[in-house]
């Protein structure tokens, strides 16, 4: 997160030490050489080459005088998810200068160091922490982090709330459906998507009805996520909004409504997921076609056969393989080949 976008830092010197595999000599340039830049280079080439004798040399570069070096050590030991560096990462994070905290706490939910769950939810009162430590409290997915991370529900940074919600979402706790279901309403888009998305994790019949509702979104990108978490979710009290969301304007949520009926599988899905292989929309179709390859009905064969000459070189292999799980044959995306068996099936 704190390095994205940044150019990754490399020279001739450092890359030829990686081409070797010359972990010791890294480590030296890491520490001592005079240039950030080149301290830099050794630290993000030691996290990529993966070898944990590295990590001694990665975490003295903690300390380093210069943020960004100390950020590419920090990236190198997540990377590496060697627990020696938990203890390291909890210091930093508990009396680090902010971008190295917030770095830390990244890094501490991804090597799952539950104890580190006292100290991130400490750093959820500090502003310019809380949204790391919200989310590394939601890849820790410790259920005693709730209480702490609703209060985040309320605040006026956008990308906090969304931290939040996103979070609560992962810890496992029924009781954050509530929470959740509040946040439907939030104007922020990613927030509504990460309150549709936990709803879908924690698998609540709660969250049924709400995330249907959502399928009238008018952000397309809520829409396409609320047709998949229905999906996931699997109630049928969800096939008739699934089926008009066949008609949205959206691509993205055709694809997804129709990919989420055939997961639920109700055979009234079978004559809308025929006719949306009509779609004009060629992204659209990979929807129908693994909707019907899910619901099982062989009565779709001779409509996927027709798609069998479509211009578009994914769409044939999909339908393909749509097939294979439907007649158990392997013609490959000859259609006379599949027409003249189908036929023969009619006989």
């Amino acid at each position: 997160m704190f390095l994205s976008g940044a150019r990754i830092p490399s020279t001739p010197r450092v890359m030829a030490m990686a081409g070797q595999g010359d972990v010791e000599g890294l480590s030296q340039v890491l520490l001592h050489d005079e240039d950030p830049y080149t301290r830099s280079a050794a630290a993000y080439v030691l996290g990529r080459m993966g070898q944990r004798e590295a990590v001694p040399a990665l975490i003295e570069a903690l300390q380093d005088r210069e943020a960004a070096v100390a950020l590419y050590a920090i990236q190198a030991l997540e990377r590496l998810g060697d627990q020696r560096a938990v203890s390291p990462l909890l210091a930093i994070l508990r009396d680090g200068e902010p971008v190295r905290q917030a770095a830390a706490a990244q890094a501490l939910g991804s090597l799952e160091a539950r104890r580190a769950v006292p100290d991130l939810i400490a750093a959820l009162q500090k502003p310019y922490l809380q949204e790391t430590a919200a989310r590394a409290l939601g890849m820790l997915g410790d259920p005693t982090a709730l209480p702490h991370l609703v209060p985040l529900l309320r605040s006026k940074g956008d990308e906090i709330r969304q931290a939040a919600t996103w979070a609560l979402g992962h810890l496992g706790n029924p009781r954050a459906v509530p929470h959740l279901l509040s946040m439907l309403a939030d104007p922020y888009s990613r927030v509504r998507i990460a309150a549709i998305e936990g709803l879908g994790r924690l698998g609540d019949r709660r969250g049924v009805l709400p995330v249907v509702a959502a399928l009238k979104d008018p952000n397309e990108h809520v829409r396409a996520t609320a047709a998949r978490i229905l999906g996931d979710l699997g109630d049928r009290r969800a096939v008739e909004p699934l089926i008009d969301a066949l008609q949205d304007p959206s691509w993205l949520v055709r694809q997804s409504a129709a990919n989420s009926l055939g997961r639920i599988g109700d055979p009234q899905a079978l004559e809308p997921l025929i006719a949306a292989l009509q779609d004009d929309d060629w992204r659209a179709l990979f929807g129908p076609i693994r909707g019907l390859a899910r619901l099982g009905d062989p009565q779709a064969v001779p409509y996927l056969l027709d798609l069998l000459s479509h211009e578009r070189a994914e769409v044939r292999a999909d339908v393909v393989k749509a097939l294979t799980a439907l007649t158990g044959q392997d013609l490959g995306e000859d259609p006379a080949r599949w027409r003249a068996w189908w036929e023969e099936q009619q006989a």
